[in-house]
């Protein structure tokens, strides 16, 4: 680390030592020195693809996805294939993690385009598959929701968390049926019958 702090101090217009220097705090768990790192880079080299993600990252890390989400959208605005400025960064990673930050935030319309576009992308991609599954669950879409699940696990059948979270999805529908046929006066009782 101090070999960094020393080559920032050597070439401070040096976007790719303020970039380094930034990852390196991000895997030492220092978001917020990473953050301060990367917008130097950032400010140096604006067009670069992978400052721009690993910026996203860094704010995302510190609960900043209305910062985020931006960022991520233009690290993907490369046309496929590309890989990033220094190539490290791959489009369909910058699309998954823009749906994420605009699923934290609340945005179902933009997260389901996002979702989508990766899954256009890349329609094996089973994490993409279980998040959108999740907001759809989460906007009350739970047959949409269905779908994605069994997508996710006919991609990988061993995924936990797509079976957890199906599982709650699947438990929440026949709750609700209860509480609905009680309202009704069907199971006044709630015994199911």
């Amino acid at each position: 680390m101090a070999l960094l702090h020393h080559a920032t101090a050597a070439d401070p217009h040096s976007a790719e030592v303020w970039a380094l220097l930034g990852r390196t705090h991000m895997f030492q768990g220092r978001a917020h020195d990473a953050v301060e790192a990367l917008r130097t880079a950032r400010q140096l080299a604006p067009v670069d693809l992978d400052v721009a993600f690993h910026l996203a990252v860094a704010l995302q890390a510190e609960g900043r996805c209305p910062e985020a989400a931006p960022l991520y959208e233009e690290a993907a605005s490369a046309v496929p294939g590309h890989r990033g400025g220094g190539g490290s960064v791959p489009r369909r990673e910058s699309l998954f993690r823009a749906a994420v930050c605009h699923q934290e935030t609340g945005d179902v319309a933009l997260t389901g385009e996002r979702y989508a576009r990766v899954l256009a992308e890349d329609p094996t991609y089973a994490p993409a598959h279980l998040n959108w599954g999740f907001a759809l669950k989460t906007a009350g879409r739970l047959l949409e929701a269905e779908s994605h699940y069994a997508a996710a696990l006919g991609l990988d059948p061993g995924f936990a968390e797509v079976h957890v979270k199906w599982g709650n999805l699947l438990f929440d529908r026949a709750y609700s049926e209860q509480r609905r046929r009680q309202f009704a006066g069907i199971d006044p009782d709630g015994a199911g019958g």
